[in-house]
């Protein structure tokens, strides 16, 4: 699953959540199920609660396996404050920490920085 933040040319905040998947064909698959306003401070909690919130409407909950938020540090806690809501019905399921080197930013944020 994927989800951003985008800001619109009238300064108002748009939410995506998108999960991809694997078809009954073995063909790469996404939807995006959400773009939303988002009304409310791009705090952690609140992204948190707005990625929850799709998910649990979409019943996607015990379906995720892998998150990818662009590296904000906003969205890394929002991760940790998903990650064993999404993650548990795994049971023991080792989460990377800030400093694990397996938790990598990903590249579009990083070029996006770069340019601006």
């Amino acid at each position: 699953m994927t989800s951003d933040i985008w800001s619109s040319s009238t300064k108002e905040d748009y939410i995506s959540v998108v999960p991809h998947y694997v078809s009954a064909d073995w063909e790469l698959q996404k939807k995006v199920v959400s773009f939303r306003l988002i009304e409310v401070s791009h705090s952690s909690e609140n992204i948190a609660e707005k990625i929850a919130g799709v998910v649990e409407e979409f019943g996607l909950i015990d379906k995720i396996f892998v998150v990818t938020l662009d590296n904000a540090s906003a969205n890394s806690r929002a991760y940790d404050i998903l990650q064993p809501v999404f993650f548990g019905y795994m049971g023991s399921y080792p989460v990377p920490k800030r400093d694990d080197p397996h938790k990598v930013s990903t590249c579009p944020s990083v070029l996006c920085l770069l340019y601006h």
